[in-house]
């Protein structure tokens, strides 16, 4: 039941978008969303139908291509949704995909407003606040897929609020530490801001110290394969090195200074 409510508040918030589905998408045209439709496309097809050309895409500078994977370090939403647009095809499975999000952020936060109230009201309140914040809704405008993927801050702070109680338990603990790491992984940020947001549970709870260990030690174990190349290799990533920006498209303009 929570679930139908959610999925009916984000068609209420994104609409008339879900009475054509197939005809427009969402938010308004910037260079963020344009990014997005297209890497949409391009990062699924890589990933699902041309795995042997990993990270190889001939779907930019074609036909000689480019390492697409070193400028998309956020894989998740794209799997996500590129799974429903090769399903529904496209803007369809786009479209679903972020009606899906926000009812997917909506009931995480439900999730932790029923930990913390014990009824359904008050959890109510607080899955409606986080799917209507501004925050949320504005990054879903400008097709901000990794920000906006967000249902993993609740679910994070539920759990590690169980398990820092008198007789937390360890799985309580585990579960923290999958969801900051899936936060991480989404949008490695939003994993730094839960850290340090929570901090001060650390020391209000500091007798519990040892399920904030649990849960560092897991997430470290989800995060490492899908961070840890990245933070080795930062230097050698396309964005990160100037001499390996494309050829200048206005030769009239001074190369930029490395």
């Amino acid at each position: 039941m929570a679930a139908l409510a959610y999925l009916l508040l984000a068609a209420l918030f994104t609409w008339p978008l879900i009475t054509n589905l197939g005809g427009q998408v969402v938010g308004y045209p910037t260079i963020d969303s344009l990014d997005t439709i297209m890497l949409r496309g391009l990062v699924p097809d890589l990933l699902f139908q041309n795995p042997g050309e990993i990270p190889n895409s001939d779907g930019i500078y074609f036909p000689a291509g480019y390492p697409l994977l070193q400028v998309v370090p956020n894989l998740l939403d794209h799997m996500l949704g590129g799974v429903l647009s090769l399903g529904f095809g496209f803007p369809v499975g786009d479209n679903l995909f972020w009606i899906l999000l926000i009812a997917g952020n909506g009931l995480a936060a439900h999730r932790l407003g029923f930990q913390l109230a014990g009824n359904h009201s008050a959890a109510l309140l607080v899955g409606v606040a986080y799917a209507a914040s501004e925050n949320l809704l504005r990054e879903v405008n400008l097709h901000h897929a990794p920000q906006a993927l967000s249902p993993w801050a609740p679910l994070y702070l539920a759990a590690i609020l169980r398990a820092t109680e008198d007789g937390g338990r360890r799985r309580d603990a585990a579960a923290a530490g999958l969801w900051i790491a899936l936060s991480g992984i989404t949008y490695w940020y939003s994993a730094i801001f839960l850290a340090v947001g929570t901090a001060p549970l650390l020391w209000i709870r500091r007798r519990q110290w040892r399920p904030f260990l649990w849960a560092i030690g897991f997430s470290a174990l989800v995060a490492a394969p899908f961070l840890l190349p990245y933070a080795l290799h930062l230097n050698e990533l396309a964005l990160a090195s100037p001499s390996q920006i494309p050829a200048n498209p206005w030769p009239s303009l001074p190369p930029a200074e490395s």
